[in-house]
């Protein structure tokens, strides 16, 4: 009998044959990610682990190369969490919300997301510790029952088409 790799849309069933499986697509993957993080969400009692996943998973999900989570704390959006290439440099960030060269800010005072492709250096990224300038940031306000409480950003460095319209679609209901 000669064995063969099964593909990533196949499985063996319980009789030896291979079964083919369906591809996981765009909007099952970001349903997956949604249920995780509400199962998350009502099973944890420690918003550290709630913050790290959803940034976990706004990662993986839409291949940004940094995700970082804004907390309205008043007068300032604080990075409360921010993973990815940049994280490191992000998290704790204070920035005032009437600034108006950092895109988080924009996103938080409109409460509607912001999509910036080919950002030039200073724009979008002034009050983010003179990062390298990002190719493409999409922010999207995180909303609860009218009250602004901050703002989901992914940066991409590289690719000014990593995001698109129907990514700004998909991280809104995400967050």
């Amino acid at each position: 009998m000669v064995s063969r790799r099964q593909t990533p849309t196949e499985s063996t069933r319980d009789d030896g044959k291979i079964a083919r499986l369906p591809r996981v697509g765009a909007r099952e993957k970001l349903m997956i990610s949604v249920a995780r993080v509400a199962a998350t969400l009502n099973a944890e009692h420690d918003l550290e682990k709630v913050l790290d996943l959803i940034c976990h998973e706004a990662l993986n999900l839409f291949a940004a190369d940094t995700a970082v989570l804004w907390e309205n704390q008043g007068e300032s959006l604080v990075a409360v969490k921010a993973l990815g290439l940049f994280g490191p440099q992000i998290q704790g960030v204070r920035v005032p919300i009437d600034d108006t060269d950092t895109i988080a800010c924009r996103c938080f005072r409109r409460r509607s997301p912001v999509l910036e492709h080919h950002l030039l250096e200073g724009q979008g990224n002034r009050s983010l510790l003179g990062l390298p300038p990002a190719a493409v940031v999409l922010c999207v306000p995180l909303i609860h029952r009218d009250e602004g409480l901050g703002v989901l950003g992914l940066r991409d460095r590289e690719n000014p088409h990593r995001f698109s319209t129907t990514d700004q679609k998909a991280v809104s209901l995400f967050a």
